[in-house]
Parts: C-alpha cells; structure tokens; sequence
C-alpha cells in the first residue's frame, strides 16, 4: 500500500516537482497539496494522509509554524516532514522539539526528503547528521533565547525584508514586528538591526 503524501507549499515549481518524484516512486503517492495555511488545516480534518510535507515561509494566510502548532493541537496523529529553506542549525531542532517529525532543507537530494517520508509514515522520526550533531552540542548560542516567532522575523531581516512586507507576511501589524525586533535587540543586546544581522551571521542564520 502507497504512503499518502500531501504537500503544502507556496511555491508552484517546489509543488509541481515533489508531485511528480512522489508520483513516480512506488511506495509513495501525491495525493494533493495548496499553497495555504488555513486549506491545510481544514483538509487535514477532513482526508486521510499518512505524511504532510510542509513549507516553513508564507503559505498565503498562515505560517507553517502557526499551522504546525495548530495540527499538533488538532491532528497530533499526523506526521509532519518539515521541508524548508531555513538552515537547520537554527530551526531543525526547534521543529522537531515543536512536533514534527522531521526536518530537511531543500538545499539537500530528494533522496533525504524520500527516506525521512517513509521513516516517519513508519511512526519514526528522521534525524539529519547535522540535526543530531546540534542536539548533542551545548546550548550556548546567543539565538536559543529567541523565541520561535523571534527567530523567524531575524531570519526575515537578515534576508533582507522590510519590515512592512514582515508584517504582510506573517499576518500582523507593522507594530507588532517593530515589538518583536525591539525584544530581539534587546535579547542579543544589539543597538541596531544592523548588528541583529551580524550576529545572525555569526550564528549561522544566513542561508
């Protein structure tokens, strides 16, 4: 029997390709996907999969961290692959401490992606070298007092977004973000969103 894997993913190239290798792999079978947070989480409710492979950015009008934290709360029995362009230093392990059940940046082969589906559809977890090699080390950097949605609107200045279109994208008030990046200087105790940047790189949060 075919593991049913659904994609949501904002990206029409990364959704029309995943479809496609799913599609010709025997063991696996694309049985959907969107480009929205709020359709993932009504279908999720609704039909039956076996993996959900989602997008950590914008999936129209949800984050895949609010959708994640919301199917752990709705459909705790569904696994979640994280596939993302975020670096895993600073986000496979918050992910995976979030209930997912694994972690893969795009940047690595489709074979990952393949292997970590069907380790998780087995009722695993799938855990990347540099993932386990970053559990094992000492939480010493400065980045772990950030909080997850901290982390995410450095990861979205250091890529260099405005912080107008952070707003958009996350779906709140430019207040709000200018609040969160106000708390982050001063957790990381920068004067400036410049030096937020630099320590970011420092910290390995460029991608």
């Amino acid at each position: 029997m075919s593991i049913r894997v659904f994609v949501a993913d904002d990206h029409p190239v990364v959704v029309e390709g995943l479809a496609r290798i799913l599609d010709a792999v025997p063991d696996l079978e694309h049985v959907g996907s969107t480009r929205e947070g709020r359709d993932v989480l009504r279908r999720a409710r609704e039909e039956r999969w076996d993996v959900l492979i989602l997008d950590l950015s914008g999936l129209g009008d949800a984050g895949g961290m609010e959708v994640l934290d919301q199917l752990r709360r709705e459909v705790p029995e569904l696994p979640v692959v994280i596939y993302s362009s975020y670096p895993e230093a600073q986000y496979g392990v918050r992910m995976l401490q979030a209930g997912a059940k694994a972690y893969i940046e795009k940047s690595l082969p489709v074979s990952t992606l393949l292997e970590a589906i069907r380790r998780v559809a087995g009722g695993g977890r799938y855990v990347t070298p540099g993932i386990a090699e970053r559990l094992l080390e000492p939480r010493t950097a400065s980045l772990e007092a950030l909080s997850t949605r901290e982390l995410q609107i450095l990861q979205l200045v250091v890529d260099g977004t405005a912080v107008t279109s952070i707003a958009e994208s996350l779906h709140v008030g430019v207040s709000t973000v200018s609040t969160h990046l106000r708390n982050i200087r001063q957790k990381l105790g920068a004067g400036s969103n410049a030096e937020l940047v630099k320590i970011a790189i420092r910290e390995g949060l460029a991608r």
